[in-house]
């Protein structure tokens, strides 16, 4: 199945891509700001040390106290904005990308 030229399996690569560089964005925001902030990461993260998987290890850096810390470091700053928009952009990509086939299928009746 296509949407007019591009696969559909493509698009559906396209969001894996997006999955996955988000993942790798949060882990590399995560460890690099625990490496730079231990005392913070140990005190606002939960299990911040270990390799435990915790959900807050990403959401840590939406909260409002996390953006004071990062604006004062601008290479920590530049890696939460990647990770905002390819958070952003992995919520909104499933979405277009398995909806566009259904709106395209209607449009073409």
């Amino acid at each position: 199945m296509s949407i007019g030229n591009v696969p559909v399996g493509l698009l559906d690569l396209l969001v894996c891509l997006v999955w996955l560089a988000t993942i790798y964005q949060g882990h590399r925001l995560f460890y690099l700001f625990r490496t730079k902030y231990p005392q913070i990461a140990s005190k606002e993260i939960p299990y911040a040390f270990s390799h435990f998987a915790h959900p807050e290890k990403a959401l840590y850096f939406f909260r409002r106290k996390a953006r004071g810390v990062l604006r004062k470091d601008s290479e920590l700053w530049r890696q939460r904005q990647w990770f905002v928009w390819l958070t952003l952009g992995s919520l909104i990509a499933p979405f277009v990308v398995f909806v566009a086939p259904i709106l395209y299928a209607r449009l073409q009746r």
